[in-house]
């Protein structure tokens, strides 16, 4: 670590901590329909960063643990789930190389939830990942990036997920810059996944995507495309996907729509519709609110696109909101309320949480 001012190579070093301490109400963490029990839940998690930038480099890690107590140890474990990514990013004469490395740790049970709508024992999921892509400017209006993900996760005390699932992918974009404010694109990637657990058939797609990037104007940006993605285990699937987003002066707002055809953990097929949306408005220098809402609606077939086999329909709903107010230049407080709603097979349960967070930042150093 070292500051050489005279040299037109100088490293710059950089280093920052932060640490969050919350304490959450959760009335229904499992999302059962009927034995509904709340827990309170207290977390800790400390972070530090560091990173290294010269004339063409920068090289960056982040490490972190996540230390998690509940009031009942029967619905919800504690926890002490560690988080560690490293990268090197390099500026070409006519692009950029980067490749990244993160290994997580974490619930299942959030993750289930995030990917399929279900809510299952609380076991751990541990991901571990590398990725690197390449963008060139062809010239001065086209642009080529090529991209590769190598990802295994592997999951333990659950049974909606698969126990090891190993997912290799390389994907490629081309886009045109039309002019200042239109700029549409091409891709296609390829993904091989590889499921191991009860059940579990390897399979293969391919996505060919086109779109669009509109900058309606400074504020307010538009993105959308739409595409096929063909499975290999037996069926086609549609892959549609509209953003917009605004940033005012206090306040912004993000909008999102789409549908997402993929191979799953719980069968050898899953769409995914959702609607997403996100309002935060800066009620003064020190404080600002906001608003979220998520639903999505999951269909996984067990067999070949609900050909000769099992179809399972899940909907999960959330929204929430917040006020943060920054106590003192390092020092943030913010608190959330937030509802979640998961209807499956003629079945509905409802949950809130209620969240008290404390976050210090120490400055860069």
């Amino acid at each position: 670590m070292f500051l050489n001012a005279t040299s037109s190579n100088a490293l710059i070093v950089l280093q920052q901590a932060s640490a969050t301490s919350s304490v959450e109400f959760d009335t229904n963490p499992v999302l059962s329909q009927n034995n509904a029990e709340s827990i309170w839940r207290y977390s800790f998690n400390p972070q530090y960063s560091l990173s290294a930038v010269d004339e063409k480099n920068r090289f960056f890690s982040n490490v972190g643990l996540n230390v998690v107590r509940t009031t009942n140890k029967n619905i919800t474990a504690d926890r002490e789930d560690p988080n560690l990514s490293l990268g090197w990013d390099r500026e070409l004469e006519r692009g950029r190389f980067s490749v990244v490395g993160v290994y997580n740790r974490t619930s299942s049970r959030f993750r289930e939830f995030r990917n399929t709508g279900f809510v299952d024992n609380d076991g751990t999921s541990v991901s571990k990942s590398l990725s690197a892509i390449w963008n060139h400017a062809i010239s001065e209006r086209l642009d080529y990036s090529l991209g590769g993900n190598l990802t295994k996760n592997i999951n333990s005390g659950t049974s909606a997920l698969a126990q090891e699932t190993l997912r290799k992918s390389i994907n490629t974009t081309l886009t045109y810059a039309f002019n200042e404010y239109v700029s549409p694109f091409v891709q296609f990637s390829y993904t091989k996944f590889n499921p191991n657990g009860v059940g579990s058939i390897a399979s293969n797609s391919k996505n060919y995507i086109a779109g669009l990037r509109y900058s309606i104007n400074p504020q307010l940006t538009f993105s959308g495309s739409t595409g096929i993605t063909d499975i290999s285990t037996g069926g086609r699937g549609k892959l549609i996907n509209a953003n917009l987003d605004y940033l005012g002066e206090r306040y912004s707002v993000s909008f999102t729509a789409g549908r997402n055809s993929s191979p799953s953990d719980i069968g050898q097929f899953q769409e995914s519709d959702s609607i997403a949306a996100n309002y935060n408005y800066l009620v003064s220098d020190k404080s600002s609110v906001g608003a979220d809402f998520f639903i999505s609606k999951n269909n996984a077939s067990v067999n070949n696109f609900n050909i000769n086999g099992a179809n399972v329909e899940n909907k999960s709903t959330r929204f929430g909101g917040y006020y943060a107010r920054e106590l003192t230049p390092s020092l943030q407080m913010r608190v959330s309320v937030s509802a979640q709603q998961n209807k499956s097979d003629n079945q509905k349960a409802d949950g809130e949480v209620v969240g008290l967070f404390f976050t210090y930042n120490t400055p860069e150093f």
